[in-house]
């Protein structure tokens, strides 16, 4: 694995100048307004299964009493990522943090020199090996061959908010205390892991909450979402409740256009799937500047079983 994203790598440097980077998959923060929605699930001594990307759904759900997570996605480094972001909350101050993992537009620069700093993943790196063998010797290898801002850039996806508007996201971001509140609660969390196509996922294990992101934004035919739905509604335990998608900017005034996704044409969703109590959750967008906008919503369709 370290090899292929050597090559990986490489290739980037090689094609920098053209901004041509192979491997984006990682995300560093959640792109969704996590902190809008997670109040319409019951996580308390409840199970979870979530998109893993950029464990940010994880740390919410431990902030919020989920003992029991399984984490899966179809890049296998974001078990690794998983493991260090672990470590970094355990290991370093908010602040530290946040100089740690934020790259883009943070503290009023374009891209942050000190992402990935090794002052930093010193302090990290003997909690990362007693989390992950593996991911410490992944980390700590790619650290060795190539400079932070390379690896920032080429394993990560470019999408990333400014520092004000993922804290709004986040509630383990929104102050101190309920930083090292997560800080505590993550350490009983022993997740699983589960690195497949969500489609194609044969999982016989059932769960009281399932966040399925924004999978079915990505998907472009009415049988992919039925395909999805099915399999996520088996793997539902009774009086669970399930993230079908989230929608951005979305509301039931949606006027849907037939170049967007299937899934956002939200009534003849809600209406094909009414038996399986579907319905649109809205809740505020957050902006850039950090203030909440009451005329512009984001939404989950969330399912009840």
């Amino acid at each position: 694995m370290i090899d292929i994203l050597k090559s990986s790598i490489e290739c980037c440097i090689a094609f920098d100048n053209k901004k041509l980077y192979f491997y984006r998959g990682i995300f560093a923060f959640t792109t969704e307004n996590i902190s809008g929605y997670i109040k319409n699930f019951h996580l308390k001594d409840k199970s979870l299964l979530t998109v893993g990307s950029s464990a940010d759904q994880v740390i919410n759900a431990a902030l919020h009493g989920c003992k029991d997570i399984t984490l899966y996605d179809i890049i296998p480094e974001a078990k690794y990522y998983y493991y260090l972001k672990v470590a970094g909350l355990l290991s370093l101050t908010k602040d530290e943090f946040l100089e740690f993992f934020r790259f883009k537009n943070y503290n009023n620069s374009l891209e942050n020199p000190n992402v990935f700093n090794m002052k930093s993943f010193n302090k990290i790196k003997v909690l990362l090996k007693s989390l992950s063998n593996e991911a410490y010797l992944y980390y700590d290898e790619l650290f060795k061959n190539f400079s932070n801002i390379t690896i920032r850039k080429a394993l990560f996806s470019p999408c990333e908010y400014n520092t004000d508007r993922i804290i709004l996201f986040n509630d383990y971001l929104k102050s101190d205390i309920l930083y090292e509140e997560a800080s505590s609660k993550i350490k009983k969390i022993n997740p699983k892991f589960i690195c497949d196509d969500i489609l194609e996922i044969d999982n016989k294990d059932t769960y009281d909450n399932i966040w399925l992101s924004n999978i079915a934004t990505w998907l472009r035919s009415e049988k992919e979402i039925d395909k999805l739905l099915t399999k996520s509604y088996e793997c539902l335990n009774e009086r669970g409740r399930l993230l079908l998608s989230y929608l951005y900017t979305t509301t039931s005034k949606l006027e849907y256009d037939p170049s967007f996704a299937p899934i956002y044409d939200i009534n003849t969703i809600l209406k094909k799937y009414k038996d399986y109590n579907l319905s649109l959750i809205e809740f505020d967008g957050v902006k850039s500047d950090s203030t909440h906008i009451e005329e512009q919503k984001d939404s989950i369709l969330l399912l009840k079983k």
